[in-house]
């Protein structure tokens, strides 16, 4: 990653030093510290923090990121997965967290299984699919998160 502290020494360290839609990431930075957050589908152009903002927005939580681009059809990982987001949460109640990066990549057979899995593990696990367009994303899922844009 080119934006850690050993590439970039002026990368930011917290969420509140991200430059560009403050508001925003103040927002959802504090649903996800307070565990009112649901699953959360995370839309923006190439560049604009959304990346970032999950890694340093979930630091302090268990988290699992797959890069899409790489398992589209998730078949190599899905029982990683599906082992990670069935744990509980953790002692002082942290929610679990999977993030798919580049989520717009994934086939319709991937998001129908992870449909099921927003489903099966709300009460201990937060999915995030982070993608440059939104509409790649399939309605139930969309029905199931936010769409933060």
């Amino acid at each position: 990653m080119l934006d850690t502290a050993i590439y970039d020494p002026y990368s930011p360290k917290s969420v509140a030093e991200i430059v560009g839609n403050t508001e925003l990431w103040k927002e959802l930075h504090n649903a996800i510290q307070t565990h009112k957050s649901s699953h959360i589908v995370l839309t923006g152009p190439a560049g604009c923090g959304k990346s970032l903002f999950l890694r340093l927005a979930l630091s302090e939580f268990p988290t699992l990121v797959i890069d899409c681009t790489a398992n589209f059809g998730l078949r190599d990982v899905r029982e990683s997965i599906r082992i990670f987001a069935r744990g509980s949460r953790t002692v002082d109640g942290k929610h679990r967290w999977v993030i798919f990066e580049h989520a717009d990549a994934l086939t319709s057979d991937a998001q129908a299984f992870l449909r099921r899995m927003l489903e099966t593990t709300s009460s201990s696990t937060r999915i995030v699919f982070e993608c440059r367009d939104a509409g790649a994303i399939s309605e139930p899922i969309h029905s199931r998160s936010t769409i933060v844009s």
